[in-house]
């Protein structure tokens, strides 16, 4: 069973983030004959992603890349809500069955067509002051640029109880995400 690694950071390292468990998710994808075990091992922020799969083709990366990164992100996520860090992953280097490493720097060409009102030698300290003056804009570009929402504020009609997450909500709610994931994949 060949096996990978996807390594990175969780950031601010500072908050020193450890996961005393490891989960084993497995993940299939039928429409490409791909069976994925993920085991997630975090430490003072490094993490390290490792999936063992039925077959190793370089072309199903992405297929890799963003079942570690939901994975990663659900346990950073309930550490940052149960210690009130504000936390972010990071997933920097692939080491595939041979060992052998590689950045990842994920990019989208096709970004650059539809940036038409200002390039980076032309134009771009006006919009870097436009965006300052408009708040809702960079929450837009953020949006556009890193492919995930981002957090906003919201008006309610009076003060909102939260209520106290335990450990077995905790975990229900990862078995709910993690069980989301899998069903969004089928």
């Amino acid at each position: 069973m060949p096996t990978v690694h996807i390594l990175g950071k969780v950031l601010p390292e500072v908050a020193q983030v450890s996961i005393g468990h490891k989960p084993i998710i497995k993940w299939e994808s039928p429409d490409i004959d791909l069976t994925m075990e993920f085991t997630n091992h975090i430490d003072k922020s490094q993490i390290d992603v490792e999936c063992k799969l039925n077959r190793y083709d370089p072309n199903d990366f992405t297929h890799l890349y963003i079942r570690a990164l939901d994975l990663t992100r659900a346990s950073v996520d309930l550490i940052a809500f149960a210690t009130g860090w504000c936390l972010t992953v990071v997933l920097d280097t692939f080491v595939d069955p041979d060992g052998q490493r590689s950045p990842i720097a994920p990019k989208d060409d096709s970004l650059r067509s539809l940036c038409t009102a200002f390039d980076l030698t032309n134009g771009f300290d006006d919009g870097a002051r436009s965006l300052s003056r408009a708040p809702r804009r960079q929450t837009l570009r953020r949006h556009e640029t890193k492919g995930r929402a981002t957090p906003r504020r919201r008006r309610r009609a009076g003060p909102r109880r939260a209520r106290p997450l335990t450990l077995s909500r905790c975990r229900l709610l990862q078995e709910s995400f993690t069980s989301l994931l899998i069903s969004t994949e089928s």
